[in-house]
């Protein structure tokens, strides 16, 4: 078995309409919820998860290391895209695949 893809993130404090600067400084918004796992707000980097992206596509394991909690094994659940660009919105992470 492969080895997941490693993924750094931070809880994201920023909610709601304000999410449009983060995408500016080049993080992208995002969602981790599961079974186990409380719904949490999260940006991670846009460059990082990109190349993770096009090398591996939707059906990869991700190691997702949020900043102050412990080491979660998640899948990609849903990628939002702007109709227009195709530029990433928004994830949603699956936690405990």
């Amino acid at each position: 078995m492969t080895t997941p893809a490693v993924l750094a993130a931070e809880e994201r404090t920023v909610l709601g309409k304000k999410v449009a600067r983060l995408r500016r400084t080049g993080l992208i918004p995002a969602t981790v919820y599961g079974k186990q796992v409380g719904p949490i707000s999260i940006q991670i980097d846009a460059r990082a998860f990109d190349d993770i992206y096009r090398k591996s596509g939707r059906s990869v394991t991700i190691e997702l290391q949020i900043a102050g909690h412990a080491p979660l094994t998640v899948t990609i659940q849903a990628v939002q895209r702007h109709p227009v660009s195709r530029a990433i919105l928004h994830l949603d992470f699956l936690a405990g695949a």
